[in-house]
This record gives C-alpha cells, structure tokens and sequence, in this order.
C-alpha cells in the first residue's frame, strides 16, 4: 500500500523530476531537506499549502476519529480516566492510519488502471467509478500522473487576472461506498483567486526558510481534454462518505488552492 507516495513534504527538480529521497552520509536513503533542494528544486504545492495552520478539512478529521474512539470504544470496568484517554488517542491513530492506507490503495488502483497497467481488483468498483465518470463527462484521457516544476516571480504575488485556459474538477472517491463518486468544478474567478493565495503562501514558505525558492512543483492525477478541447485538470480525493452527501459538503478550499496551483503550473 505504500508505492503510492503521497506529495505532501516532497520537492521537485527544475526539470519537474519528483525529489523526495537522496542518500545521506551513512550511505542510506533519506527524505529530502529544504537545505538538500535549495538550487536544485523547489517545494510541492502541499508543502507550500503547510504554512498555514492545519487545514480545516484535515484538523476536522481528526477530531471525528477521536471521538469515533471515544463513542465505540467499551468501557472497561475500573479504568482510570487518564488511562481510558490513552485508549482512545490509540485507537482514533489507528482508525486514521488505516483510512489512509485504504484511500492510498484505492488512489493507486485507479492511477494504474488509468495507465493501462494491472491493479488490485479489490478496488475494481472504485475504479469502475471513475471510468464512468470520465467517460459520462466526454473527457479524453491526455495523461495521468504527471510530475512538473513552475517558475514563480516574487513581483506576480499579488498581479489579478491570470489567463486560466483550463478546467479544474476535484474527484471524490467514497471509500465507504464502492462505485460512488461526486465531482465539483471550481469556478476560473476562483481559480484565479486561489492562486493569487498560494503565490503568498509561497512568498511566505521562502521567508520562513530563508531561502528564495523561485517555483513550485506537484504531481496531477489527470490532465484531459473536454470536447470543446479545453484542459481539464483532475485531482482525485478519496475520502470516507455516503451518498448523502453531496459534492459541497467534500469540497473546501485547500482542494481549490491545490488545483489552482497545478493548473497554472502544468
């Protein structure tokens, strides 16, 4: 379940090659340091995303699965409150890692079945999903998984109106409910808001590590074409839901920075 590397903490060459481990010293690999990038590379759009605080999405997780533990978890007759709260901060880490896991298994599936190559068919329904709603929506396949590295000019941090010639959709894959998928199209006067939010955050990333980073890079799920030809950036977000919900209950706006981002670097 590991392949699948998550972005977040990486960096990317210059030539949009990923740069996530070197070999130190001891002669054994490690992750990458800011001080390992300086020159070389610059900072992911996630590890960007990481000057603000937690984000609101993911510190609203982790506060259900704590008090998911809390509310299933038996009692256990004598159990002294301290020890109870070690239980449950155990539990709810468990629960967390375990959804992790199973969202990274399902985005690995889906990315080989894109790419034609074999995938664990204990995701097959997920993956039958988003097949569907690619073909549902007339989008062409242009590619999957696609790494890159974008200049970034301290002077365009707060320049409006950026041409946005592209679509930008975050997928969202259940991984409560095999097959269900809700998608949500952000708006170009937003795009063009957010990116204008993550040039800061950038800004803000070279200052706090004293290093003048002159781009960014990431990874995309997919990049298609629409029938009128337009790009259309794709962002998988696998996440635990029902089909009670509905794609603005999923959306927020770290997604929308993180696409904005992608699509105004790729």
């Amino acid at each position: 379940m590991t392949d699948f590397a998550n972005e977040g903490g990486h960096f990317y060459k210059y030539d949009g090659t990923p740069f996530y481990t070197m070999i130190g010293k001891n002669g054994k690999e490690r992750p990458v340091t800011v001080t390992d990038a300086k020159g070389i590379a610059g900072p992911s759009v996630t590890l960007v995303q990481k000057v603000e605080r937690t984000p609101y999405f993911l510190d609203k997780w982790i506060k259900d699965q704590l008090v998911d533990a809390a509310l299933t978890l038996p009692e256990i007759p004598g159990e002294s409150m301290d020890d109870r709260k070690v239980r449950i901060y155990a539990d709810a880490d468990a629960q967390r890692q375990q959804a992790q896991e199973l969202g990274t298994a399902i985005h690995g599936a889906i990315e080989n079945a894109l790419k034609g190559e074999m995938f664990n068919h204990d995701y097959a329904r997920h993956v039958e999903g988003v097949v569907d709603w690619i073909t549902r929506n007339g989008l062409i396949q242009v590619e999957t998984e696609r790494s890159f590295y974008s200049d970034i000019h301290p002077m365009d941090t707060l320049t409006p109106n950026f041409d946005y010639s592209f679509r930008g959709i975050n997928l969202y894959v259940s991984t409560k409910e095999p097959g269900l998928v809700f998608s949500h199209e952000w708006h170009e006067e937003e795009l063009d808001a957010a990116f204008r939010k993550f040039q800061i955050l950038h800004a803000l990333y070279c200052l706090n590590n004293r290093y003048d980073f002159t781009g960014y890079g990431g990874k995309t799920d997919l990049i298609a074409r629409d029938k009128h030809g337009i790009k259309v950036i794709v962002d998988f977000k696998c996440k635990a839901f029902r089909s009670n919900k509905s794609s603005s209950d999923l959306a927020y706006n770290e997604h929308l920075v993180q696409i904005a981002a992608y699509g105004r670097g790729i």
